[in-house]
């Protein structure tokens, strides 16, 4: 994961982390081409080191993205 932060800020420099990545997903279909699809996808790594005036904690932190939508299939 690249964390770059925004702007010209003097103090601050980017930080690179490996992510661990997972994630499950299931379609439900309704008739035989349509139907809905849900998904999760989540992202755990350890919190960035951006800034120079204070230290990061060193703990892990994760991101959540779930997701729904409708498919088509011909």
């Amino acid at each position: 994961m690249l964390n770059e932060p925004a702007g010209s800020q003097s103090s601050t420099t980017s930080s690179i982390k490996p992510v661990f990545v997972y994630g499950a997903g299931l379609d439900w279909t309704f008739f035989p081409h349509l139907g809905l699809r849900f998904q999760y996808r989540g992202n755990l790594y350890k919190a960035p080191d951006v800034t120079k005036l204070y230290t990061s904690t060193g703990a892990f932190t994760r991101t959540a993205e779930p997701m729904i939508g409708v498919y088509f299939r011909l």
